[in-house]
């Protein structure tokens, strides 16, 4: 308890500082890992040797290496290491969370099913009364937004297989939101990628279509330097508005039919409640649920490394799932309008 308050300001890359800090904790650990455009394989290694249990929300990047294509990055990322404890690679919203609701829908509606197609939608609507016109708030890091939009290839999957395209940036889309139709992006993420290794049936097609204000997708036509220049993240004393909605849908291959189901949160309301906007809400809540599945994680299975996709919820069974969504305020319901969206 004496320690609660302390912060030590350190680059996570040193990694001789990162092991003699955390050696001085005797009692076992969760490194919980919040940084982005790390090495997190790197981190892993140093943590593993501690015998300390581990959890990031993201990709790694390559130690010393300018790289951003995700098919050079995500095996780096789920290299294993030697851990005593459970790693939980990639266990944010998305990836993570998504991969998670993915499997729910497939256990409730589509459990013989072979081959299935799974499609990720997020629209994040985040918008402020803006205190400069030429600047442009954004809910999440203006940099690894830009790395994500910009710097990134497109990465489907194709009948089974990883399809990347051949340079940045990600390509553009019309997405039909519930019947309007607006500007979107099928960006690299790391949830597609993962997707190759579901247990439960064969992933043929799968992509991520992410729309954001019309304003942030009007600056991500330009150059990464240009976007740089305009984004900035509000601070608290600055009232959001708008909402950011995750939609997961899921197709039986063999048949057409689809469940979805979707995850919405007010940026008033998290403003109000927690003097966050709601992306940072989303994240952080399941965060928290990947945490604590990790600590209640089945010790036949200590050593393992997983990603939403390849953990296995069988472990803790559905309800416990479904008792912590409650606990954690992470509300997914089914969709039951017909006019689910789609990109294409």
């Amino acid at each position: 308890p004496e320690n609660c308050n302390r912060f030590i300001v350190q680059d996570i890359h040193h990694t001789h500082f990162l092991y003699n800090t955390l050696k001085a904790y005797h009692d076992p650990f969760i490194f919980i890992n919040l940084t982005s455009n790390t090495d997190t394989f790197r981190t892993r290694q140093v943590i593993a040797e501690l015998d300390g249990a581990y959890i990031d929300t993201a990709c790694s990047i390559q130690y010393g290496i300018e790289e951003y294509r995700l098919s050079k990055l995500m095996p780096h990322t789920l290299t294993r290491v030697k851990n005593k404890y459970p790693h939980f690679v990639c266990c944010g919203v998305n990836p993570g969370m998504v991969e998670i609701i993915a499997k729910k829908i497939i256990a409730e509606n589509f459990l013989n099913a072979k081959d299935i197609d799974v499609f990720f939608f997020e629209y994040d609507q985040f918008a402020t009364e803006r205190k400069n016109q030429e600047d442009i708030p954004v809910s999440w890091s203006p940099n690894t937004l830009i790395d994500e939009v910009i710097l990134t290839p497109s990465l489907e999957l194709k009948n089974g297989l990883a399809v990347e395209s051949e340079s940045a940036p990600s390509y553009q889309v019309r997405m039909n939101w519930f019947g309007d139709k607006i500007q979107a992006r099928i960006v690299g993420h790391e949830e597609i990628w993962n997707l190759q290794f579901l247990p439960q049936a064969n992933v043929r097609n799968s992509y991520y279509a992410y729309a954001l204000h019309p304003n942030i997708m009007t600056a991500l036509n330009g150059t990464p330097e240009f976007a740089k220049e305009k984004f900035y993240i509000p601070d608290r004393s600055t009232p959001v508005q708008g909402s950011d909605t995750l939609i997961v849908k899921v197709v039986n291959a063999s048949t057409g039919i689809s469940k979805s189901m979707f995850w919405s949160t007010d940026n008033l309301w998290t403003f109000s409640h927690y003097s966050i906007n709601a992306v940072q809400y989303q994240v952080c809540s399941s965060l928290l649920f990947f945490c604590e599945l990790l600590i209640l994680l089945d010790s036949r299975a200590r050593s393992i490394t997983y990603c939403g996709t390849t953990l296995g919820i069988d472990v803790y069974g559905w309800d416990m799932v479904d008792d912590l969504f409650k606990k954690y305020k992470i509300e997914w319901e089914y969709i039951i309008s017909s006019h689910c969206p789609f990109s294409f």
